[in-house]
C-alpha cells in the first residue's frame, strides 16, 4: 500500500505540473486539485513582501506554542517588515493558516502530522532559536535536546519553502525517524550528512527530506485555497528535492540518466537525444537581441546548465526551472562575469557559488544578517606574492572531498584550504604537469578531478585521506593526492572532459563529440555540425510503462501504431510500445516513426541499459 500511495501521489505531481522535459502522466486526479481546471484566481501566499503580519499579540502567543526564542526588534505592529522577527511571525501565520485535505488512506503517523504542520512543529520542539552566525546554513536541530536553530539561509527561502524547512527540522526530533547520511549523487554530492537514505512513506525509513518532500506534495495536491503558482512552485521543489537528496528512489518511480546539452557554431544550445543521435535547439531569450551563449558549464542546484553569454552575464537554465539570470541582484549587468563555481569556501560551513570577474577579483555569495539578504564578499584566501605576482586564474572546480580547485593560466593548479592561513593556497607536487594542465572539471559527481595537459591529454587525479594517530589529534590527518593518465583518448588532442552518471564524454579540437561507457567502447556523436563546447547533466526518467503523451498524443498514436506512451524524457516527444511491443519513438522530423528493439537501441548508445 505505502509503495502504491508513493508512486500515485508522484506520478499525479508529475502530471499536474507537466515539465518540460516531460515525465509519464499519472491516473485521473481523482481527489486531488487539477491545476489547469481552476478558474478563481487564488493570490499567492509565497512572497514574504505580500503576505500579511499577525498581530504582535498573536505572534507572541504562537511564538511560545513552538517555545521560539523572540528576536529583539520592535513589535510586529510597528514594523511589519523584512526584519527576520517578522519574517518568522509571517511565517508561523502561514504554517497555521495552510489546510489540507490528506486522504484517509495516508499512512499514519504521516498523515496526521501533514493535516496540521504546526502543531506537528509544535510537539517536537523544545526550543526554536536563530543562529545568524551560521550564515551559510539553513536550519539545524540538535536532536538530543529537540533545539531547532535557524541560520541566515532560511530567511532567503521563499515563505511556503520556509515552512517546509520547519517541517523538515521536527521530523529530526522524532526519534523513530533516520538521520541523514552521505550523499552519493545529487546537487552536492560526496557530502556527508546532506541526504536521506530513501525516499520511503515507511514510517522507520521516512527521514527529514522525506517530510519535508511529502509536505511540499500534501499541500501542492491536497492543499485548500492554494494558487496555481503555489502548487506549481511546491511540485517542482518537490521534484527538485527527489533528485538531489536521496540516494535511493522506488524504481517503480524514477531513475537519473546522463543528458547531453551542445553548443554548437550558431550559437544555440541543443539537447542531445542520445537514441537518435539528434539535437534540439533550446529556444532560449536573453537579455537583448545580440546576447547569445559562448561557453556552458554544469549548474548543480538543479542539474542543468550555466550559461555564459557574450555579455559578461551568467544565465542559468533547468527542465524545471527554465531560464534565468544567475543571481540577478547581485550579478548585475554592469559587471562582466568570467567564471562562477560552487565551491568549498574557506572559513564558511557551507559550499557557496564563487565568482570571478573578467579583472581578476574572486569574490563569494554569502549571507549578511545585517542586511538580511545574500551579499558579495571578496573571497576570504589570498594567494600568496612572495614568489612573483598573482597567478591569473583561469577557472576553478569542486572536486575530491570538497577540495576547491584553481587553475591558473600558466597551467599550475592550486588548492584552497577550507581552514587555516589566510595568504596560503596550497600548489601540490604531485597533481601538477610539466606541460600545463589546459582544463579542469570536478564532473557531476565530484568524486575525481579531470584534468588536460598542454598536449590534449586526459589525466585523473584522486586523493585519499590517510589517519595517522600517534599525534594524538586531527594534526594526524594526512592528504595524499595522486594523478593518472587516463585511458580515455580521443583521435585529435581534447579540450574538455566530463564524467557523468554512467558515460564520460570527451570534446576533441576539432569539434567532435566522444562518448564512453568504458575505455574500449569509444562513440563519436555526429550531429552534423562542429561542437563549441558541451555539458553532461542529469534528468529523472520515469519506469512507468503506461502513460498517456503530452506531445500531440492522437496524432503519435495513429501514425505510429502505439498501443501505449510515454513522453520522451530527453526531448519531450513521444515514445511508446506498440503491438508487437517494439519501441517505437518520434522520430527527428515531424511524422517519422522509429521502430526499434531493445537489443537495437543498446547498440546505438551508450546511455541505453
Amino acid at each position: 500500500m505505502a509503495a502504491k500511495l508513493l508512486r500515485y501521489a508522484l506520478f499525479t505531481a508529475l502530471a499536474v505540473l507537466g515539465y518540460k522535459w516531460g515525465l509519464a502522466t499519472a491516473p485521473a486526479l481523482s481527489a486531488t486539485q487539477d491545476l489547469s481546471s481552476e478558474t478563481t484566481e487564488i493570490p499567492s501566499r509565497n512572497d514574504f513582501a505580500a503576505l500579511p503580519c499577525p498581530s504582535e499579540a498573536d505572534f507572541l502567543r504562537m511564538a511560545a506554542e513552538v517555545n521560539l526564542v523572540v528576536p529583539e526588534g520592535p513589535s510586529i505592529d510597528q514594523a511589519c517588515d523584512q526584519s527576520p522577527r517578522a519574517l518568522l511571525s509571517k511565517s508561523l501565520l502561514l504554517m497555521t493558516s495552510l489546510k489540507i485535505k490528506v486522504p484517509q488512506d495516508w499512512p499514519e503517523p504521516l498523515r496526521s502530522d501533514m493535516l496540521n504542520s504546526f502543531e506537528f512543529l509544535k510537539k517536537n520542539v523544545s526550543k526554536l532559536s536563530l543562529d545568524l552566525t551560521q550564515k551559510d546554513s539553513i536550519a539545524y536541530n540538535k536532536v538530543s535536546a529537540r533545539e531547532i536553530y535557524l541560520g541566515g539561509r532560511f530567511f532567503t527561502t521563499e515563505p511556503l519553502g520556509a515552512v517546509a524547512i520547519l517541517v523538515h527540522e521536527a521530523r529530526h526530533s522524532v526519534k523513530t525517524a533516520p538521520g541523514h547520511e552521505y550523499c552519493l549523487s545529487g546537487d552536492i554530492p560526496r557530502t556527508a550528512g546532506a541526504c536521506d537514505a530513501e525516499f520511503s512513506l515507511e514510517d522507520s525509513r521516512n527521514g527529514a527530506y522525506g517530510y519535508g518532500t511529502l509536505f511540499a506534495i500534501a499541500v501542492a495536491l491536497y492543499g485548500e485555497d492554494v494558487s496555481k503558482a503555489d502548487r506549481e512552485y511546491l511540485l517542482i521543489d518537490a521534484l527538485v528535492q527527489l533528485g538531489a537528496r536521496f540516494n535511493k528512489i522506488p524504481d517503480a518511480l524514477a531513475r537519473k540518466v546522463d543528458v547531453l546539452a551542445v553548443l554548437g557554431p550558431d550559437q544555440r544550445i541543443y539537447l542531445v537525444h542520445p537514441f537518435l543521435h539528434y539535437a534540439r535547439p533550446l529556444n532560449l531569450a536573453f537579455g537583448s537581441a545580440d546576447e547569445h551563449p559562448v561557453r556552458i558549464e554544469f549548474a548543480p542546484l538543479h542539474n542543468g546548465l550555466l550559461i555564459y553569454t557574450s555579455k559578461g552575464q551568467v544565465w542559468q537554465w533547468s527542465s524545471l526551472k527554465g531560464l534565468q539570470r544567475l543571481y540577478e541582484k547581485l550579478l548585475t549587468p554592469t559587471m562582466s562575469v568570467a567564471d562562477v563555481a560552487r565551491l568549498r569556501v574557506p572559513f564558511q560551513e557551507q559550499t557557496s557559488y564563487v565568482v570571478r570577474e573578467q579583472s581578476g577579483s574572486l569574490k563569494f555569495i554569502e549571507y549578511s544578517p545585517d542586511l538580511n539578504e545574500r551579499v558579495l564578499t571578496p573571497y576570504p584566501v589570498n594567494f600568496p606574492r612572495t614568489n612573483g605576482p598573482t597567478p591569473d586564474i583561469q577557472s576553478m572546480a569542486l572536486a575530491m572531498y570538497d577540495d576547491s580547485v584553481f587553475l591558473d593560466k600558466a597551467g599550475a593548479l592550486y588548492l584552497a584550504p577550507h581552514f587555516g592561513n589566510e595568504n596560503a593556497f596550497t600548489r601540490v607536487p604531485q597533481l601538477q604537469s610539466p606541460q600545463g594542465w589546459t582544463s579542469l572539471n570536478g564532473g557531476i559527481i565530484y568524486e575525481s578531478l579531470n584534468l588536460i595537459d598542454r598536449s590534449g591529454q586526459n589525466h585523473w587525479a584522486g586523493m585519499n585521506i590517510v589517519y595517522d594517530s600517534s599525534g594524538g589529534d586531527d594534526s594526524g590527518i594526512l592528504r595524499q593526492y595522486e594523478q593518472k593518465v587516463s585511458l580515455m583518448q580521443t583521435q585529435v588532442p581534447m579540450k574538455k572532459f566530463m564524467e557523468g552518471l554512467r558515460v564520460r564524454t570527451a570534446l576533441d579540437e576539432q569539434g567532435r563529440l566522444s562518448v564512453w561507457k568504458d575505455a574500449s567502447d569509444a562513440k563519436v556523436l555526429n550531429l552534423g555540425f562542429p561542437i563549441k563546447d558541451f555539458v553532461m547533466m542529469q534528468n529523472a526518467e520515469t519506469r512507468e510503462p503506461v502513460g498517456r503523451t503530452t506531445q500531440e498524443p492522437d496524432k503519435f498514436k495513429k501514425q505510429c501504431g502505439v498501443k501505449r506512451s510515454l513522453r520522451d524524457p530527453w526531448l519531450g516527444r513521444g515514445i511508446g510500445v506498440d503491438h508487437d511491443n517494439q519501441i517505437v519513438m518520434a522520430g527527428a522530423r515531424d511524422g517519422e516513426c522509429v521502430r526499434m528493439t531493445e537489443q537495437e537501441l543498446r547498440s546505438k548508445t551508450p546511455y541505453f541499459d
